[in-house]
């Protein structure tokens, strides 16, 4: 298992930067940038797949290098990311840039049920960046009528913790709900939303400068967006989520801490 990565530097493409095939009425292009709502998504007016043809693509205004992008709920199970020096409109064929000759599955998040993926991009360092549906592609998922992207995540940087999180690592996800009871006994029951993860994860003994990884963490904004990768070979076990607790460590011996346990819980 490699070590876990977080990240929450991000960068966000204005509406006027994002080019489409198409868009169904009621799922603008920009809402695959709304972190906070995770189903005011983004929907193509099609199901057109194309090798060449992006379904989105993206101008960042100057040249990037890109770490990895992230894409959350997504009903497709192939994507293929293509980057370039200048917009190569529609077709994409000869970009400089390809995720690789084959597409990358898209697989589904056992604890949510929504298809999400973690991308690493090597060597990126381009203005132009695309999202291609291809041929090989599937339509899965409870909606399979037009493609769908819940959000895009394009990040900056993000490295692995020099040390990874201690065992006793917990995972979920719930579904909130309304209920009545009344004085018969019958209940009345109503679900509320999407699938919600959460997860804690415990930070067991290290060194202080193992600590470094922790303490860089807590100094991130707490009301901030935050990407959370397992990073254990499953790329859907991504999330988008907002860190609940801060970190403390409490030193066990010169040079030794342990360190308390932190909980996510994901933006829906």
């Amino acid at each position: 298992m490699a070590n876990i990565i977080f990240t929450n530097d991000i960068i966000t493409v204005a509406d006027a930067n994002i080019t489409v095939q198409s868009t169904a009425t009621g799922f603008a292009k920009a809402n695959v940038f709304n972190y906070g709502t995770l189903k005011r998504r983004w929907r193509m007016d099609a199901l057109t797949k194309s090798d060449s043809n992006p379904v989105m693509y993206f101008d960042m205004s100057a040249a990037k290098t890109l770490t990895a992008i992230v894409l959350c709920d997504v009903n497709f199970d192939k994507v293929v990311i293509r980057g370039h020096a200048s917009s190569l409109t529609t077709n994409w064929a000869a970009s400089t840039f390809s995720s690789g000759v084959t597409a990358i599955t898209v697989s589904r998040d056992a604890q949510t049920g929504r298809y999400d993926v973690y991308i690493p991009l090597t060597a990126f360092d381009y203005e132009w960046l695309a999202i291609l549906v291809p041929d090989a592609a599937g339509a899965v998922g409870s909606y399979t009528t037009k493609w769908e992207i819940g959000d895009v995540i394009l990040l900056d940087s993000g490295n692995p913790f020099s040390k990874n999180m201690a065992m006793g690592y917990s995972r979920g996800a719930e579904r909130a709900y309304a209920e009545l009871k009344l004085t018969s006994g019958h209940v009345e029951r109503d679900s509320l939303g999407d699938m919600q993860w959460s997860g804690t994860l415990t930070f067991g003994v290290r060194t202080t400068t193992e600590e470094a990884d922790l303490t860089t963490l807590n100094n991130l904004d707490i009301s901030e967006t935050l990407v959370y990768y397992e990073n254990a070979g499953d790329t859907s076990k991504v999330y988008v989520c907002l860190r609940d607790d801060h970190y403390k460590g409490t030193y066990l011996a010169n040079g030794i801490v342990t360190g308390n346990s932190i909980k996510l819980t994901e933006r829906v």
